[in-house]
C-alpha cells in the first residue's frame, strides 16, 4: 500500500512539473508571437487584469456551438472538442475566476509585471488565462487579450494552440472581441 501511495504521488508530482514547463514553452511561443507585432518592446507587459463570468460566458456560448465562426480562418469550421473536453475547459476556465495571472507569470522571462499607475508608460498591456491543457497535452485553450491605453482600445478572446513540431503554434480562436 505504501509503494501505491509513493507511486500515485510520485506520477501527480511528475504531471504537475510537466504542465509547468508546457506551460513555459506556450507561454514563450505567445510571447513570440506578440513580440512580432509589437517589435518596439522587449518585453510582454502584463497587470493585475482577472479572468471574469462575461469572459466565461463568452467560452461556454462557443464550445455549445457545433460550428466555430472565427475572423482568422476562411470559413466556420466543426466544434472540435468531445462532451468532456468541454466539460473540463469549462471547469478549469471557472476556477480561475478572480485569478491574478501574476501568480502564474512571474517566473517566466520576457513577461514583466506593470502597477497600474504605470499603465501609460507602456504602449501595449496583456493578459493571459492560466492554460489549459487537453488531449495528453497537445491541445491547449488559453484565453488572451492586449490593451493600449494610449488610445483606449483593445482586442482579445479565447484562442487554441496545437502542440505541432515540438512547439506551442495558434490555430483557431474560439471567441474574439475588439473596441
Amino acid at each position: 500500500m505504501k509503494n501505491l501511495i509513493l507511486l500515485i504521488v510520485s506520477y501527480l508530482s511528475l504531471s504537475c512539473n510537466l504542465q509547468e514547463v508546457e506551460t513555459i514553452q506556450l507561454f514563450n511561443n505567445i510571447c513570440s508571437d506578440f513580440k512580432n507585432t509589437n517589435k518596439d518592446s522587449k518585453y510582454i507587459y502584463y497587470s493585475d487584469m482577472v479572468l471574469n463570468e462575461d469572459m466565461i460566458s463568452s467560452l461556454m456560448n462557443s464550445l455549445e456551438s457545433e460550428k466555430i465562426y472565427s475572423s482568422d480562418q476562411k470559413s466556420e469550421s466543426n466544434n472540435i472538442f468531445t462532451i468532456a473536453e468541454k466539460k473540463t475547459i469549462i471547469q478549469e476556465s471557472k476556477q480561475q475566476i478572480a485569478l491574478n495571472q501574476k501568480s502564474y507569470l512571474k517566473d517566466i522571462k520576457n513577461y514583466k509585471y506593470v502597477n497600474q499607475s504605470d499603465f501609460d508608460k507602456h504602449p501595449f498591456l496583456h493578459y493571459f488565462s492560466k492554460p489549459i491543457f487537453i488531449r495528453n497535452n497537445t491541445l491547449c485553450v488559453i484565453y488572451t487579450s492586449d490593451y493600449s491605453p494610449s488610445v483606449n482600445s483593445g482586442s482579445g478572446g479565447w484562442r487554441i494552440y496545437k502542440y505541432k513540431n515540438n512547439k506551442w503554434e495558434f490555430w483557431k480562436s474560439l471567441t474574439l472581441w475588439i473596441s
